[in-house]
């Protein structure tokens, strides 16, 4: 794998403030699109999710860089290499074609 510039305490942090903000933000905005809440907070539950949407997609990104670096991680990478090296000699030898 590439250099690790962000340490693991640094993933875990932004996993967690990510997951804080992000969550309750999405369980509002489920909560007004099939839940009691009126369309008259439609605007507000916009407003909400385009707010917390970032965080929580960082949580995302954070986490899956954790569990990359696992040792889980680690064996799956090696698992599934020859497949995407596979997938890049076919997409390239479509395109010559």
């Amino acid at each position: 794998m590439g250099r690790n510039t962000t340490s693991r305490s640094q993933l875990i942090r932004i996993t967690a403030a990510g997951l804080a903000l992000g969550v309750p933000g999405a369980v509002f905005s489920a909560a007004a699109s099939q839940g009691p809440l009126d369309e008259s907070w439609q605007y507000l539950v916009l407003g909400v999710g385009m707010l917390t949407a970032p965080a929580l997609s960082a949580a995302y990104a954070s986490a899956l860089l954790l569990l990359l670096r696992s040792s889980w991680g680690e064996r799956t990478e090696r698992l599934l290499t020859p497949a995407g090296r596979l997938a890049l000699t076919t997409y390239l030898t479509q395109s010559v074609v």
